[in-house]
């Protein structure tokens, strides 16, 4: 019989289990601490530079007004700026383009008839709403006239959206056209997408000396004589001009040949334009098709322009910035250009 075995063993197991020692009570480890990863805060990043600006409508003026809109406003028969110089054989120039530095655009028209609706040219300036100068946009925000030579040409602007536009017709009859400027801004501006940003101001950019200034740091005396005048000999700055300069782009500094004059005997009448950061266009007026070569003393590269029998306009740059000075031969404009380079590099 073999169950007293499994009873024997059964009682052997019992008895090695009673005599195992009790294991002692661990202590219960001590609570742990949550650790907080702390999320790094977000800092702010200053966005890069703009170096090239984006042109309002990038630059052309047919997505500004249609074709149908220029025909209600002046008439049929109109035609762009650029092609009725040509018409009236006018040398053609680049142009500086110190209102797309600021992201707009600038846009004329001229009528078929100087009569119609008193008003042969149409001019439009469009600008981002937030690089106009509050003085200027104050200024404008009626409707007013302005002489320019011996024509009056009137004015009105408007913020309408993300878009500031001032319109100008001229030249004028006695009654102010303020149906047609009224109709052009908002033409204009209906046709504004938002798509315009200015270039960002850099250290490197010319701060804009007064003329004065200027023409004492060039030493303009030697060239012109010595009791030159500074201003316009006729007419007087436009409220596009000044538009710019109160912007800080663009800089106008006319003088002319006082009662002294210098040693070739010659009278002037000269200007220098400042365009501040304008280098960004330098391709575009050097590779203009009336440019030709020039060499101006300070200048990384410049051109020059035949305006007249006598006249030209130099074109000169440092890389950054732009310069044009006109009224004279291109030897006498290529030396006041390369004193201009100088006056505004020392600064």
């Amino acid at each position: 019989m073999k169950k007293p075995v499994v009873v024997a063993l059964l009682a052997l197991v019992l008895a090695v289990s009673a005599c195992a020692p009790t294991p002692e009570p661990q202590p219960s480890a001590a609570p742990t601490t949550p650790v907080v990863s702390s999320t790094p805060t977000p800092t702010e990043t200053t966005p890069p530079p703009v170096l090239t600006p984006t042109v309002a409508f990038d630059g052309d003026c047919t997505r500004m007004l249609s074709d149908a809109q220029l025909d209600s406003l002046l008439g049929a028969g109109w035609m762009t700026y650029p092609d009725k110089l040509k018409e009236w054989d006018v040398s053609p120039l680049a142009d500086l383009g110190s209102v797309q530095t600021l992201g707009g655009v600038d846009c004329r028209w001229v009528a078929a008839d100087d009569d119609v609706a008193g008003a042969p040219q149409l001019r439009l300036t469009l600008l981002p709403a937030d690089e106009v100068p509050a003085a200027f946009e104050r200024d404008f925000s009626e409707p007013r006239c302005d002489p320019a030579y011996d024509v009056t040409f009137c004015r009105l602007a408007e913020t309408r959206g993300d878009a500031w536009v001032m319109a100008s017709v001229g030249q004028t009859t006695e009654e102010v056209p303020v149906d047609l400027l009224q109709q052009a801004v908002a033409d204009a501006a209906s046709s504004y997408d938002g798509a315009a940003e200015a270039a960002s101001w850099q250290e490197t950019w010319w701060e804009l000396p007064s003329c004065d200034s200027l023409a004492d740091r060039m030493r303009l005396d030697e060239v012109i004589g010595r009791d030159f005048g500074s201003g316009y000999w006729e007419g007087q700055e436009q409220p596009e001009q000044t538009l710019l300069d109160q912007a800080g782009v663009q800089r106008t500094c006319p003088w002319f040949t006082g009662d002294t004059p210098p040693a070739d005997g010659e009278f002037y009448i000269v200007d220098v334009e400042i365009s501040s950061g304008g280098a960004w266009r330098w391709d575009a007026i050097s590779g203009h098709e009336a440019a030709q070569p020039v060499e101006v003393v300070g200048a990384e590269e410049a051109v020059v322009f035949q305006t007249g029998t006598r006249s030209t306009r130099v074109f000169a740059t440092d890389g950054t910035n732009v310069l044009a000075a006109g009224g004279a031969s291109s030897e006498v404009m290529a030396d006041i250009a390369s004193r201009a380079l100088a006056a505004l590099g020392a600064d």
